[in-house]
């Protein structure tokens, strides 16, 4: 690998790499304190944003990559594999004792994803390139 693409797989992949595994790692904790949403609704909205998070990087790791298809492709294979992954996390809680699986999160989740994407779109697509079609901004 040369230096060039390491610092691309540092910037760009390593941090989806990294989130993702940090959600799937937190969802494997065995009875983990759950937020109180009788008062108010912090889990939804921690999942909101742990999987816009995870959107938003996956969108700018596909969007700014090397490859001409996952350029071309980024806004249709980001919430695909999103969604995907959102599901499955959803699903591999109910293996975990003290855990469970819940449409509703899964719906805050899909939220997450449709808030990061629409903002992707409208936000960092337009302003990453200059008035001659070249990338000039890094997000």
């Amino acid at each position: 690998m040369n230096k060039q693409n390491l610092i691309d797989f540092t910037r760009y992949k390593l941090p989806v790499i990294v989130w993702g595994l940090t959600i799937i790692g937190v969802s494997s904790i065995p009875d983990f304190p759950p937020i109180n949403t009788e008062k108010n609704n912090l889990d939804k909205l921690a999942h909101l944003i742990e999987y816009g998070i995870f959107t938003y990087l996956l969108a700018r790791a596909f969007y700014f990559s090397k490859k001409n298809f996952f350029r071309r492709k980024a806004i249709i294979l980001t919430p695909f594999i999103s969604v995907i992954f959102a599901a499955g996390d959803e699903i591999h809680q109910l293996a975990i004792p003290g855990r469970f699986g819940s449409l509703n999160d899964f719906f805050a989740d899909l939220g997450g994803i449709l808030l990061s994407l629409f903002l992707f779109i409208k936000i960092v697509k337009p302003f990453s390139y200059n008035e001659n079609n070249q990338k000039h901004r890094d997000f």
